[in-house]
């Protein structure tokens, strides 16, 4: 749509475009299970050729669908401000029994190019002024069948036996909130850009388990409240140029998060005695890794990678470590639980760039991540059994110095706090490392009559640990699954250091 004044200045709506799509996802997965003894036949795998006298079987089945309809729109006005709504609703079998079986979720999002309203009024070394705002709202089903009455099945005792969980046909989506709003920028001739966000999101309805009361015949009731808020900044600024023949482009980024828990379950009606609950804190992690690791805890005004332990080496009423006048040896103590630190960095960082000269360009990515706190259940294992480097220098130099009370033994010593990997196994996860380096050339398509481009590269990546003092891969994780499993080494694999070779043609 274009129209034009009477001052013959053109104004437009430079965009419309609008969308709508169907969805359909669904997984359904059945499953039979028997394990025993072969019966008379041998080598001959059957279900009837299982031996009834012992024998373990099982059988599963999970259905889940999801229907959603999507739609959006786009608005622009003269290349200066643009506006996008989209809108969704889904239904989801994860629901069924509740009285809501759907929700609606929606998102605006706008954004004003100053520079192409102010064209000539910037000064001259702005060359691109953009801010952007949106807000956006997201919801997640909870996992399936906890609205409906399910037997559990012992595979021990090969029965069907009463949930341990009492079903809840009142629960709702996981809500989450969000708003962000940013500004983009370049600088002298675009050879500077500067990129800024700020966000905030909260969210709602998280799924509690609480204690049930014994003669309910359950452990535990479900309960839908809480309150989890992260707020951050990412910031990057990059430089790019070329001279004759030489590029160059470089740029730092820079993130910082906060997470805050606003509110538990504390003060939310138990849907089985309507009385309010009360949650000083919440359990999100038991030992992480081996017994006596430390636990993550959920207090309102702590964040959700907080960890604690409650045991440590005996200490005198001087605060000295005790020391038994006997036999001369340490023991543990179990004490309240303690905040040790957190999982969660304080902020990460990242620097990359390229050099070129003609058809030959070198690039590399250094990135780091700055504060937070892992464990090392791999090195307390090895300790105890004296096979660590650490351990080996305490035998040699005839023991191990405590706080205030001499020497102890060395075997003593690593026995006793190798089973509190949460007071002695925890390491600064700061870590630095030169995480991608590429040199490739390109053979123009000139000399390959124009056809296409043929580039060849050598590339490596997780090159070279730069910094780092806990005694593993503070970014590896045991658990792909569970967020409250991170930054725990048990026994796993190193990280890995790859090298690669490519060639990519471009027509």
């Amino acid at each position: 749509i274009e129209y034009e004044d009477d001052e013959r200045k053109r104004y437009a709506v430079s965009g419309i475009f609008q969308s709508y799509y169907y969805q359909l996802n669904d997984m359904l997965e059945e499953s039979d299970h028997f394990e025993g003894d072969l019966a008379s036949l041998p080598n001959f795998f059957s279900f009837g050729n299982i031996s009834s006298l012992k024998n373990k079987r099982s059988d599963a089945e999970w259905h889940d669908q999801t229907q959603s309809v999507f739609g959006n729109l786009e608005l622009g006005w003269d290349r200066q401000v643009y506006l996008t709504v989209t809108g969704r609703n889904d239904w989801t079998s994860m629901l069924a029994f509740t009285d809501k079986m759907s929700y609606f979720y929606p998102s605006v999002g706008g954004s004003w190019i100053i520079s192409e309203t102010f064209n000539d009024r910037l000064p001259e070394f702005i060359s691109y002024l953009k801010v952007r705002g949106s807000w956006a709202e997201v919801a997640s089903s909870p996992s399936r069948y906890l609205t409906r009455m399910q037997y559990s099945y012992n595979d021990q005792t090969n029965q069907y036996e009463w949930p341990s969980i009492h079903y809840n046909t009142n629960l709702r989506p996981e809500n989450t909130k969000s708003w962000e709003a940013g500004l983009s920028a370049k600088f002298f001739n675009n050879t500077v850009g500067l990129e800024v966000t700020y966000y905030k999101a909260n969210t709602f309805n998280q799924t509690f388990q609480i204690p049930a009361s014994a003669s309910s015949g359950y452990k535990n009731n479900l309960v839908q409240t809480g309150n989890i808020q992260n707020s951050g900044i990412e910031a990057s600024l990059n430089y790019n140029n070329t001279w004759g023949n030489w590029k160059f482009n470089t740029g730092v980024t820079w993130s910082w998060n906060k997470n805050e828990i606003i509110a538990l379950a504390n003060g939310a009606l138990d849907p089985e005695t309507g009385k309010p609950i009360e949650m000083e804190y919440y359990t999100a992690s038991g030992c992480l890794g081996m017994s006596g690791g430390p636990t993550i805890r959920l207090y309102e005004g702590g964040s959700m990678g907080d960890l604690y332990y409650n045991k440590r080496l005996r200490q005198s009423a001087n605060g000295y470590i005790w020391k038994d006048p006997q036999t001369g040896k340490v023991m543990d103590e179990t004490i309240d639980y303690y905040k040790v630190g957190s999982v969660l960095p304080k902020f990460n960082m990242g620097w990359t760039g390229s050099l070129g000269w003609k058809n030959i360009q070198l690039s590399w990515a250094v990135t780091g991540r700055f504060g937070g706190q892992v464990v090392s259940d791999t090195q307390a294992l090895l300790d105890r059994y004296g096979v660590s480097e650490t351990s080996a220098i305490a035998r040699d130099n005839g023991g191990v110095e405590i706080y205030g009370n001499g020497m102890v033994d060395a075997k003593n010593y690593y026995e006793v706090i190798s089973q509190m990997p949460g007071a002695y196994y925890i390491y600064d996860a700061t870590n630095i490392r030169l995480a991608d380096l590429t040199l490739s050339y390109t053979l123009p398509r000139t000399k390959l009559n124009n056809v296409c481009d043929l580039t060849f590269s050598l590339t490596g990546k997780n090159l070279w640990m730069i910094y780092c003092k806990a005694p593993f891969d503070p970014e590896s994780t045991s658990s792909t699954t569970n967020n409250f499993y991170q930054g725990v080494d048990y026994f796993q694999q190193p990280s890995i250091r790859s090298y690669g070779f490519n060639v990519k043609v471009s027509f």
